[in-house]
């Protein structure tokens, strides 16, 4: 019988046991990555799209294409698409990212044979209706202005202006350049980034039935155009450490915006980088919170993040506080930067954050849909599971003092850059 007054043993996690994705080849070329997985009867098949911003011609094309694509098509109207949508409660998803974009469909897998044909065909030949375009630009044009007034969006604008200069990741749209979208210009982006250029994902619980729709459907079109990995160059080296402080009228608040350029994830000090940040300002016990937040009350919420991208990356510190209090929320947090630079991190504080982030880690492989992700955060790197094995040896192994030279080799605080937004 079980003994409830004996604490289980802890161990440590070193290889990341879960379930992974197979990839095939279609017999016209395409890749077909499959995750089966799950007790529930549910299926998402998801394009990834081998173009982004960066492959547009015209400014916005990228955006507008993919989500055009569910407001008709050849065979449906789109008050039909949504009807069928509705009436099998499946869901529509697009994105458009940097260098890839996405296309999904969820559903119920014993509806997918009814779907799937209209999924296609919007995919494959899509109206780009003009009115239903007008539409949507009035739409983003209206969420444009809508952001503009808020502190949070400008200083966010600012910042990657600020470490990216003179680079399309940073360029901030306007009005015009929404407007000047064309059905053509969509056309285009459509025939020459998306049309042929994708790869297919599944995953969730599914059979051989829902491999022989797929299969079917995508072996029709053609050969796969392939993805040219050498369209992908890395982010400028342009970044001057400055500060910029911009005044907005009617705000409350200022929010402030601290950080640099960093590397992807694939840098051999990604890992040491990650548990840094995390002891510093990535979860609710993190220093910036304690200080900032707890002993001194300058903010109701403070953070710091790696934002890995296929091109580079950056860190960046977040948080809004009363304008007369901005500069003593500064000081405190190149304060925080220089202990971190300067003095050992006490081993039950790291001991802490490991176990938060491998909870995190465990957190986020408990669905198929999550174990999707967990592969394409490597395969679109370059990468492959063996990165899990290794994100756990670092998450176990790294020492204070590793951690330490990582501060003082990418934190110092003359090499931020400075972005605060407000009255």
């Amino acid at each position: 019988m079980l003994d409830r007054s004996i604490a289980p043993k802890i161990h440590k996690i070193e290889h990341a046991n879960f379930a992974k994705a197979d990839t095939t080849y279609l017999s016209n070329g395409f890749p077909l990555h499959q995750l089966i997985a799950g007790e529930q009867g549910v299926i998402k098949l998801e394009l990834i799209v081998n173009a982004g911003i960066y492959q547009e011609a015209s400014k916005q094309a990228s955006f507008f294409s993919v989500n055009m694509l569910h407001e008709g098509s050849a065979k449906y109207s789109a008050e039909e698409v949504s009807r069928l949508f509705d009436f099998y409660a499946a869901e529509f998803e697009a994105s458009v990212g940097i260098d890839y974009s996405t296309i999904s469909l969820t559903c119920l897998t014993k509806d997918f044979q009814h779907i799937l044909p209209v999924f296609f065909d919007v995919v494959m030949h899509p109206l780009f209706d003009e009115e239903e375009l007008e539409h949507l630009k009035e739409k983003q044009i209206n969420q444009l202005h809508l952001s503009l007034e808020k502190s949070s969006f400008v200083a966010n604008n600012l910042f990657k202006q600020l470490i990216f200069p003179n680079d399309r990741f940073s360029e901030l749209l306007t009005e015009e350049e929404i407007r000047g979208v064309s059905r053509q210009d969509c056309i285009d982006y459509h025939v020459e980034n998306i049309l042929n250029n994708f790869q297919i994902v599944m995953a969730g619980k599914y059979s051989s039935d829902e491999i022989h729709l797929v299969k079917r459907a995508f072996e029709s079109i053609g050969e796969y155009k392939g993805d040219d990995k050498s369209r992908i160059d890395s982010f400028g080296t342009d970044f001057t450490p400055n500060s910029i402080h911009r005044s907005k009228e009617k705000s409350i608040q200022s929010v402030l915006k601290i950080g640099k350029p960093i590397f992807t994830k694939n840098h051999p000090d990604f890992f040491k980088l990650s548990l840094l940040n995390v002891v510093l300002g990535g979860y609710f016990g993190s220093r910036l919170m304690k200080n900032i937040r707890e002993e001194k009350g300058l903010t109701y919420g403070i953070h710091s993040t790696l934002v890995p991208m296929i091109r580079g990356g950056y860190f960046m510190i977040s948080a809004e506080v009363s304008s007369e209090a901005s500069e003593l929320a500064l000081q405190e947090v190149y304060n925080e930067i220089e202990r971190l630079r300067n003095e050992l991190i006490p081993e039950f504080e790291l001991e802490l954050v490991r176990n938060y982030m491998l909870g995190q880690f465990l957190s986020s492989v408990h669905n198929p849909f999550a174990l999707i992700e967990k592969f394409k955060a490597v395969y679109l790197y370059g990468m492959d599971y063996s990165y899990y094995d290794n994100f756990l040896h670092a998450l176990n192994d790294t020492t204070p003092e590793e951690l330490r030279d990582v501060a003082k080799k990418y934190l110092a605080p003359d090499q931020m850059g400075e972005v605060v937004v407000g009255p």
